[in-house]
């Protein structure tokens, strides 16, 4: 991540332009994350994406989701 924090999320809707994350805290609308995705064939997969909105999610209170359109793959 360009901020250098680290977490671990939940990954859901994953399509060829983005993805919707489960996370535990807000990140701001606009920011670019480096994030590094595992297929289901354990393979690794960097991809730097910007957050396009923040919510709280349906999967619980403490729970936030994020819509992220990649921007480019490594």
């Amino acid at each position: 991540m360009p901020t250098g924090k680290e977490f671990t999320a939940r990954g859901r809707d994953l399509s060829a332009t983005g993805i919707r994350i489960i996370h535990s805290d807000r990140v701001a609308t606009g920011q670019r994350i480096a994030m590094e995705l595992t297929t289901v064939d354990e393979k690794q997969i960097v991809v730097i994406g910007r957050v396009q909105w923040c919510k709280p999610s349906e999967f619980g209170q403490d729970k936030i989701e994020l819509g992220v359109k990649f921007l480019a793959f490594g």
